[in-house]
């Protein structure tokens, strides 16, 4: 009987850290910090029941604890299905933990009272079967549960995509790819095909204007690092002669060298002459530190670093110019003005990998690759779901579809306003989207959301 209680618990018990993990990530839209918070809730209900259990097995045998912990983890598990699909952490929270405590109060009565049965010269045998029927079932739990979500997320998405009017054959290569990213398959690190490689760009910023690294024909130049260019900002070289990197006039919103920064156009309430379509709700009380500090803690959960530094740049911006000196010259800044503190959020999420900045005429296959290497990137490949044609838009029109397509594996895309022909890309759940706009127009920025 202790054996069958270990074998069904164990089940539940060692899978659930896989799979609550990845509908964390994937369905939450939650940072791996977040899922790991998820999961401490969990662990919780299990340390303080894991207590009861061995007090009632002293007090009044295995019988009670593992009766008493069936129970309530059955009824743990279950309440937590149901609001599984309510998308919400903090309506899960407490069924989590009376699901994890249902685990605590059998899981050490089991095999102690197997062992305790046991006569001296079996102890050792007894507890190789015990500890053998855990590993076993934690296996078989595994195995099983994996198998039935990819069949599930493969039959699934081929029901979705088939009812879109894509062919069977793409369809099913799409729900393989989902499923397998779903189940979670190795990333192999390498770019897509076609990508180019995310070194520096052929030309940088110095003080006495653009210069050439090396000669290159048909670049559109990717993030380059910080430790080997001083320059943030990028440009397009595609048939364009040296001394001639500025954005060509007529139609756009701005036309100065890309990561640059019009100080005198960016004060707060300005908005971008062609801005990216979206919701702009109306300002929220507030004071813009407080306003900047819920942008960062929005956009970087669990690192308190970003909304350090941007609450630096607004409280002491003499200091911030001061201390990032070389930074800010890249972006032709050098001296505070009313937006220093937005400038400091984008550095600091690019920074921690949080962040994009792509160039206003940036590849499709680069967006790809930049937007990849994000640490906040869905754990689901959005790039199944991208038609040929769509490959071939404008950076502007890409980025939308690009928005539309996370939004459909649970992961919002925003644009970050900074005045310049460039694109500050950020991801965030779509359910905090709202909030996000809201906090920045408090503060005096703007941000766009993609694809809506």
């Amino acid at each position: 009987m202790d054996c069958a209680v270990l074998f069904f618990a164990m089940l539940a018990f060692v899978p659930v850290f896989f799979f609550a993990s990845v509908y964390a990530q994937v369905s939450l839209g939650s940072s791996p910090n977040q899922a790991a918070l998820f999961l401490l809730y969990f662990f919780v209900g299990f340390a303080i029941a894991s207590q009861w259990g061995g007090r009632v097995l002293d007090r009044r045998g295995a019988r009670p604890a593992l009766t008493l912990g069936t129970a309530i983890g059955a009824v743990g598990f279950a309440l937590w299905a149901s609001k599984s699909t309510d998308l919400a952490m903090h309506d899960q929270w407490p069924y989590v933990a009376l699901a994890g405590a249902g685990i605590g109060l059998l899981l050490s009565p089991a095999p102690t009272d197997a062992v305790n049965r046991a006569i001296g010269a079996s102890y050792g045998e007894v507890t190789g079967i015990t500890q053998t029927v855990r590993y076993f079932a934690a296996s078989v739990g595994l195995a099983v549960f994996g198998t039935v979500l990819t069949h599930v997320t493969t039959d699934r998405v081929v029901e979705t995509l088939r009812s879109k009017g894509v062919p069977a054959g793409e369809a099913r290569d799409a729900a393989r790819s989902v499923a397998e990213a779903v189940s979670g398959q190795s990333d192999t690190g390498s770019p897509p095909a076609g990508a180019r490689s995310r070194g520096p760009c052929a030309t940088r910023w110095t003080r006495s204007g653009w210069t050439s690294r090396r000669p290159t024909s048909g670049c559109s130049t990717g993030w380059p690092s910080r430790s080997d260019w001083r320059s943030s900002a990028r440009c397009s070289t595609r048939g364009r002669g040296s001394g001639a990197h500025r954005r060509p006039s007529g139609p756009g919103p701005l036309s100065y060298p890309c990561g640059k920064v019009k100080i005198n156009a960016m004060t707060p309430g300005h908005r971008r002459s062609t801005p990216m379509s979206g919701p702009g709700p109306g300002p929220v009380a507030g004071s813009v530190l407080d306003s900047l500090t819920a942008v960062a803690e929005l956009l970087a959960p669990g690192l308190p670093a970003v909304a350090e530094q941007t609450r630096h740049a607004h409280t002491d911006p003499e200091g911030y110019v001061r201390d990032h000196a070389d930074r800010l010259e890249d972006r032709g800044i050098d001296e505070p003005f009313p937006g220093l503190a937005w400038i400091a959020l984008v550095d600091a999420l690019h920074d921690h990998k949080l962040l994009a900045e792509l160039d206003w005429k940036e590849g499709a296959d680069e967006i790809r690759w930049r937007m990849g290497g994000l640490a906040s990137r869905p754990s689901v490949d959005p790039w199944v779901l991208f038609e040929d044609g769509e490959m071939e838009l404008t950076t502007h029109d890409f980025l939308q579809a690009c928005g539309r397509h996370y939004r459909e594996v649970g992961t919002a895309l925003v644009i970050l306003d900074i005045e310049s022909d460039c694109y500050p890309v950020a991801c965030l759940s779509p359910r905090r989207v709202d909030e996000l706009i809201s906090h920045a127009k408090s503060a005096g920025f703007a941000v766009w959301p993609l694809g809506v």
